[in-house]
């Protein structure tokens, strides 16, 4: 992200834990306390990954209608041998898209065993313009000891 706010930022239901692990419900209620408890003073951005469209796009609905500041997607996937096309990738981004008031982060991830090309980010930003921000995770090389 090339955004000097950034490093203000909280990120609440991370790619890689809590999402995983709680219910909708439990999901819910950490959204409400911890934009109850940060108000204004941050800027929040929730994440709202699920391979469903349907339900990505309810998640957007409730962290946008509670006051986050920016929402953070990942590609549909589900394990890394089910994941969407580029064709199913942008009707998924494109329906949140629609639905969303705020910017959207998408971030590029090795855990969802789908990769996400540059030429696929950069028709996703000039087409829905709702998509501000891109993270991409890569792994390092090992470094030789």
């Amino acid at each position: 992200m090339h955004d000097r706010r950034a490093r203000r930022w909280i990120c609440i239901l991370a790619h890689c834990s809590e999402q995983f692990l709680f219910s909708e419900q439990e999901c819910d209620i950490s959204v409400d306390l911890s934009l109850a408890h940060v108000g204004t003073r941050k800027a929040v951005m929730i994440t709202c990954k699920h391979f469903s469209t349907q339900f990505a796009i309810e998640r957007v609905r409730y962290a946008a209608a509670r006051g986050a500041s920016l929402l953070m997607l990942m590609p549909p996937y589900h394990g890394v041998s089910l994941n969407a096309d580029a064709p199913s990738m942008l009707d998924h981004f494109g329906r949140i898209a629609d639905t969303a008031k705020i910017s959207i982060l998408v971030l590029n991830a090795l855990l969802s065993g789908v990769t996400l090309t540059m030429s696929f980010l950069v028709r996703l930003a000039r087409e829905m313009p709702r998509f501000s921000y891109f993270k991409s995770r890569c792994r390092l090389p090992r470094r030789s000891r």
